[in-house]
């Protein structure tokens, strides 16, 4: 049986400990060494996009800092489109789609939902992901036919999930035709309740 005498650890006293453990400090310094490597080399990758973005007047040291801000500035916009289908990794190509998520990009709307296609279909994870944010960013009424059959095509995944809720944005009793003979779909079952009720799970 446990000792109910003995007084357990603070947090405090057992990273204090750890931190006297020299293998841990050691294993701990690579981890960070990984990870700060890891950055310099997204960095590095996103070279020629940066150096676009300075000469409109835009110093960042990642794609990353356009994303999430109020509005990605107008400039920017077409630097992103040019750059959308660059060699970059993943994780590059994944900020630029997110940057673009805003109404300001819809004169890109052709060119943003054929590229979520051939995204989606390479199964090309999070920029396909990213990309879906950028449609749902831009989407109008008018588009909700497009959006129906994105989300009704089995071929492009889990990356349409967010397009549910900007199908049931665009009009909720439209989109309830068309999400419910859905409902059994395997990438859009846990969205589709939620969407249909007006709410909307984080990005």
């Amino acid at each position: 049986m446990p000792d109910r005498g003995k007084r357990r650890k603070t947090v405090e006293e057992l990273e204090a400990e750890l931190r006297a453990d020299p293998e841990w400090v050691a294993q701990e310094k690579l981890r960070d060494e990984e990870v700060e490597n890891r950055a310099q080399e997204l960095r590095d990758a996103q070279g020629p996009l940066l150096q676009e973005l300075r000469s409109v007047g835009l110093d960042l040291d990642t794609v990353w800092r356009l994303v999430n801000v109020p509005n990605t500035p107008e400039a920017a916009i077409p630097v992103l489109i040019r750059h959308l289908h660059g060699n970059y990794p993943a994780r590059v190509r994944e900020g630029i789609a997110r940057a673009l998520a805003v109404p300001e990009a819809r004169p890109a709307w052709d060119i943003l939902v054929s590229s979520f296609r051939a995204s989606a279909i390479a199964n090309d994870g999070d920029v396909s992901v990213g990309l879906a944010c950028a449609l749902d960013a831009m989407a109008v009424a008018a588009d909700f036919d497009t959006i129906a059959e994105l989300v009704a095509a089995p071929q492009y995944g889990e990356a349409r999930g967010i397009l549910v809720y900007t199908l049931a944005k665009l009009s909720r009793e439209r989109a309830r035709k068309i999400l419910e003979p859905l409902k059994d779909d395997p990438d859009l079952a846990q969205n589709i309740k939620p969407a249909l009720k007006g709410k909307r799970s984080v990005d």
